[in-house]
């Protein structure tokens, strides 16, 4: 049988992507995962999430519903 073959992953690999328009709750998200030795990256709305999403393939993102630009369910569509 064939090996199989290594997934492909983004030049910036994060293991969460966080998508949060307030700051307090960035700070939040940024203290808790700094614990984890996960990658991660914080981004403040859809917009962004969905850029960060395509550039980084994240294996996991939590979304915000209410952001400005490009709300967390326009992102996730």
């Amino acid at each position: 049988a064939p090996a199989p073959m290594p997934q492909k992953r983004a030049a910036e690999f994060v293991d969460v992507l966080v998508a949060e328009n307030n700051e307090v709750n960035q700070i939040v998200f940024n203290q808790i995962l700094q614990g984890t030795g996960l990658s991660f990256l914080v981004v403040d709305n859809g917009e962004e999430a969905v850029a960060a999403w395509e550039r980084h393939t994240p294996r996991i993102i939590m979304m915000d519903v209410s952001m400005p630009v490009m709300n967390g369910h326009q992102a996730t569509q």
